[in-house]
C-alpha cells in the first residue's frame, strides 16, 4: 500500500513565504537572534531580534513605519515676495495709477496671496532703474498707499480710500 504524503503548508504574508532559517528552501530567508547586537531590532510580538532591514518577522509582526500626522497648521495669511517679472505692467507713476497697478497685481493671483510693500517695490525695479528718480517716486507712493491702507484698516482715517 502506497503511503500518502501530506504537503506542508507554509505561512504566507503579502504573498511572500516565511521560511525558517534551518529550511532547505532558499529566499526569502529571515534570520532571528536571541540576543541584541549591532544591526538588529527587537520584535515586539515574539521577543526575538531580527535584522534592521527586515520588514516582517517570522511571527508575522510588521515593522512598517506609521504615518506621522503633522500638528502644525499652515498660516492663513501668507506674505509673499515674488520672484520673476511682474504679471501686470506699470503704465504711469501717478498715485492713482500705482494704486490701480497694485490692485491688478494682487488680483492676478486671485486675491489669495497677501503682498507686502516690499513685494511691490521689488516689482517696480523691473520698470525703472534702482537709482532713478522715477523709482524713488514710485517707492514713496507705495509707502504712502500702504500707510493709507493700514490707517483705513485700523479705522483712523475712514473714507479716504
Amino acid at each position: 500500500m502506497a503511503r500518502k504524503t501530506k504537503k506542508r503548508r507554509r505561512k504566507t504574508f503579502y504573498g511572500h513565504k516565511l521560511i525558517p532559517v534551518g529550511s532547505d528552501e532558499k529566499k526569502p530567508r529571515i534570520k532571528t537572534f536571541d540576543e541584541p547586537g549591532r544591526g538588529r531590532k527587537l520584535c515586539k510580538n515574539c521577543g526575538k531580534y531580527v535584522g534592521l532591514r527586515t520588514k516582517i518577522c517570522l511571527c508575522c509582526w510588521s515593522f512598517e513605519k506609521k504615518k506621522v500626522v503633522s500638528m502644525i497648521k499652515p498660516p492663513k495669511d501668507v506674505t509673499m515676495t515674488p520672484a520673476g517679472a511682474p504679471p501686470v505692467k506699470l503704465k504711469k507713476t501717478t498715485k492713482k495709477a500705482i494704486r490701480q497697478w497694485m490692485i491688478d497685481v494682487h488680483g492676478h493671483f486671485g486675491g489669495k496671496m497677501k503682498f507686502s510693500a516690499t513685494a511691490y517695490k521689488y516689482y517696480v525695479r523691473y520698470f525703472f532703474e534702482y537709482d532713478s528718480e522715477k523709482y524713488k517716486k514710485c517707492v514713496r507712493m507705495i509707502n504712502a498707499i500702504e500707510k493709507e491702507k493700514q490707517s483705513f484698516v485700523s479705522g483712523s482715517k475712514g473714507e479716504n480710500l
